[in-house]
């Protein structure tokens, strides 16, 4: 192993601390000649720790213009927020998402009662049974 430090400075002005690879001096962070390389790694770093979709985006509607729209929305996050790690942030969208599919049953529901009365009241069918 190499017994050398990095030649380069930090941001700080302090030097960088890591192991020197190669000829020139510098860590794998700092080597000029490996900045393609870097960037690959972090790219690849990025889609290997990402989570896979778990919701269909098939079924995500263009335009959120209805009832169902918000519905196949909230099955699609609550798809994929299902399937993260157990954290805080998980908890909270479970919570919010819970709070947002109960006040969109309970709009569903007025919306069924409201065509119901006037049904009753005018004589027009009722379209939602």
């Amino acid at each position: 192993m190499n017994s050398v430090k990095c030649k380069a400075k930090r941001a700080d002005g302090e030097p960088c601390g890591a192991w020197a690879q190669g000829e020139q001096g510098y860590c794998f962070m700092h080597d000029p000649d490996r900045a393609a390389e870097r960037a690959t790694a972090r790219k690849l770093g990025g889609y290997r720790n990402r989570p896979p979709h778990a919701g269909n985006l098939e079924g995500l509607p263009a335009k959120i213009r209805s009832l169902e729209d918000v519905l196949a929305l909230l099955d699609y996050t609550l798809a994929e927020l299902a399937v993260l790690d157990n954290s805080i942030v998980r908890a909270r969208g479970l919570i919010a998402l819970a709070a947002e599919y109960r006040a969109a049953l309970i709009d569903s529901d007025l919306e069924q009662r409201v065509a119901a009365l006037e049904a009753a009241r005018y004589g027009q069918p009722n379209k939602t049974s």
